[in-house]
This record gives structure tokens, sequence and C-alpha cells, in this order.
């Protein structure tokens, strides 16, 4: 994925860390950095800013809630569920 915050991926990996470690101590434990690196890219930045500053990225990756990183690993798993799938559950 090129993303135009990408090139802050590694200056901001610390900040990355330590909402991994936030995330596990709330109990989430299907979590990765990269995950929430996806999440921000495909979530928060789906409309990236051309003049954002790596302060920014930082704070947003700061400020990420456990309910939206939750919300949005929920749409992934509805997304990636095929309609013959869903058609089965439906039908009990």
């Amino acid at each position: 994925m090129n993303h135009p915050y990408q090139h802050y991926y590694a200056e901001v990996r610390p900040f990355l860390k330590s909402k991994y470690e936030e995330f596990r101590m709330y109990g989430i434990n299907e979590v990765s950095i990269e995950d929430i690196w996806l999440c921000l890219l495909k979530k928060k930045w789906k409309k990236p800013k051309e003049s954002t500053r790596l302060y920014e990225v930082a704070a947003d990756i700061i400020s990420l809630t456990s309910s939206q990183y939750m919300t949005y690993k929920t749409v992934q798993a509805y997304r990636s569920i095929s309609s013959e799938d869903l058609e089965e559950v439906l039908k009990k």
C-alpha cells in the first residue's frame, strides 16, 4: 500500500508499540503493530492531508481508542465473509 503517511512509519513505530501494549493491557490479544498501522491508514487517514506533520501522525496514534480499533476489525471481519457463508449463517 502506497499511502502518503507511509514514510512516517519508522519514526512513529515507538508510538505504535505503545498503543499495541495499551491494547494488550485492555485484553485485546489479537492485535499487532501492523494491524494498528493499517487501521489508521484505512480508517483515520482515509483522506490524507498533504501538509500533515510527524507530530500530527503521532497524535493520531495516541488518540486511537480500543473501541475505534475494534469497530475497524469488526467491519473488516464482516467484509471478509463470503456471500455463500453469509447465506449459510442466515439459514440457521
